[in-house]
């Protein structure tokens, strides 16, 4: 059983993404439905009718298209606090990918026809929502942006910034495996293994264990500003 505390967290982060008021919180977990998903169990699949959006309240959950070669494409890990399935809610409603727990993880479901009813109710509600959608689509414009134009070590270096900032300190538990992060960063296992092998050479992190914590931010940096001559490939 979740623990009511943790929901309210989730609900806290979600609500400063979205700028959501003390009221609309509350409207919101009225309608919530907490379900626990295994390591590995499918949250919804690609192209499902969209039964509702989804709070992450516990654990990771990963979303990914598969491509015509059959590899996964990782789209985006969402930890605990996140939103996932909004856009979802409208147009034809269905799921545009495939979304997963990386390991056990605990979600809020917000079912479609209550939320869609509280947007009609509360117009203010789903500007905001819409606002936090946006910010959203920017992201992933971003993703596609690196993915296209900026070679792996820098991929790999603006992660492993992005991790450190957000976790605000320089230990980085590797929640993924290496499979799961090299399809997000857009590279095969073989690239990112002899890249993080490169780094770790360099002085630049230490691996230990199911953690990587990074030595030399500055070396990182230097990395993702892209002005580091490198020859590697995806």
């Amino acid at each position: 059983m979740i623990v009511p505390g943790r929901i309210d967290r989730a609900m806290a982060q979600c609500a400063l993404a979205f700028g959501l008021s003390p009221a609309d919180r509350a409207e919101l977990l009225r309608l919530a439905v907490t379900r626990s998903l295994r390591k590995g169990q499918l949250l919804f699949g690609e192209g499902e009718p969209a039964a509702g959006m989804f709070l992450v309240v516990e654990g990771l959950i990963k979303v990914f298209k598969m491509a015509p070669d059959g590899r996964e494409k990782v789209l985006h890990v969402f930890p605990a606090g996140e939103t996932l399935a909004e856009a979802a809610l409208f147009g034809e409603g269905r799921y545009p990918a495939t979304a997963q727990a990386v390991a056990a993880a605990t979600v809020a479901a917000f079912p479609r026809q209550a939320l869609l009813q509280l947007l009609r109710d509360r117009p203010e509600l789903c500007f905001r929502m819409l606002a936090g959608m946006s910010v959203k689509l920017k992201y992933l414009s971003q993703r596609i942006e690196e993915l296209t134009f900026q070679s792996a070590s820098v991929r790999l270096a603006s992660y492993l910034l992005g991790e450190m900032e957000r976790r605000k300190r320089p230990q980085i538990r590797l929640d993924l495996s290496k499979r799961e992060l090299a399809a997000m960063l857009g590279m095969t296992p073989e690239t990112l293994s002899r890249l993080l092998a490169s780094l770790r050479e360099a002085g630049a992190i230490d691996v230990r264990g199911r953690s990587l914590v990074v030595l030399s931010p500055d070396r990182l940096r230097h990395m993702a500003s892209g002005r580091q001559a490198t020859h590697d490939a995806a």
